[in-house]
């Protein structure tokens, strides 16, 4: 069978390439500085508030709702049922928000992202 082709490195101005079928885009100088960049200053996930407690907090809220609550009205306008994959915290954890059961909403994946990036400031 064929080997895939090696692709470059997404670092910008790097020459060097990375073997066909690797599940990561960058050499392996440039893949331990953007993975030190992007943990810089997160914490573990229990450190986050993230841990045991949160899982099972986590598959309780999913078996009470098992609907995404669509806050931007997406699905309605679609007429579609989508299943709620992931729980989210309607005020961040960060931002003083807590794991009572009124700060919490099922949602499906995409909409738990777009609600992300929209708190974030991404996606403009």
């Amino acid at each position: 069978m064929p080997r895939r082709a090696a692709k470059p490195c997404r670092h910008p101005g790097c020459p060097s390439l990375i073997p066909g079928g690797a599940d990561r885009c960058y050499c392996d100088e440039h893949q331990r500085a953007h993975d030190r960049q992007y943990d810089r200053g997160r914490g573990s996930s229990s450190a986050r508030g993230y841990g045991a407690t949160w899982r099972k907090l986590r598959r309780l809220v999913l078996s009470e709702r098992p609907l995404c609550e669509d806050p931007f009205g997406i699905h309605a306008r679609r007429d579609e049922v989508v299943a709620a994959e992931e729980v989210d915290h309607i005020v961040p954890l960060r931002e003083g928000g807590d794991n009572s059961r009124d700060n919490l909403q099922a949602l499906c994946k995409s909409c738990h992202s777009r609600k992300t990036a929209r708190e974030d400031g991404r996606w403009g």
